[in-house]
C-alpha cells in the first residue's frame, strides 16, 4: 500500500517491501522525478523531502528563464 504525502506542495509516496521502504515524486514543473530506497519509514521521508527541497530550488532558478512555469502556480 501506498502512503501519499505533501511536502511544499509535491506530492510523494512511501510504501514498504519486506525490510526496504521505498519512496517515489514527480516535480509538477521540472519534469523532473525521484525514486530511493532507505532502511526506515522516517530515513525515506527525509530522502523525499531532500529531493522535494533541490527540485524546488532549481526550479526557482529556472523561473527566471522559464516565467510561464513558477513552481507555485504549476501543477
Amino acid at each position: 500500500m501506498h502512503d501519499k504525502r505533501d511536502h511544499l506542495g509535491v506530492g510523494f509516496k512511501v510504501w514498504n517491501g519486506q525490510w526496504t521502504w521505498f519512496w517515489s515524486l514527480v516535480h509538477p514543473c521540472s519534469r523532473a522525478g525521484a525514486v530511493g530506497a532507505a532502511s526506515s519509514e522516517a530515513e525515506a521521508i527525509r530522502e523525499a523531502h531532500a529531493a522535494i527541497e533541490e527540485m524546488t530550488t532549481f526550479s526557482e532558478n529556472q523561473a527566471a528563464a522559464r516565467p510561464e512555469c513558477r513552481f507555485s502556480i504549476c501543477n
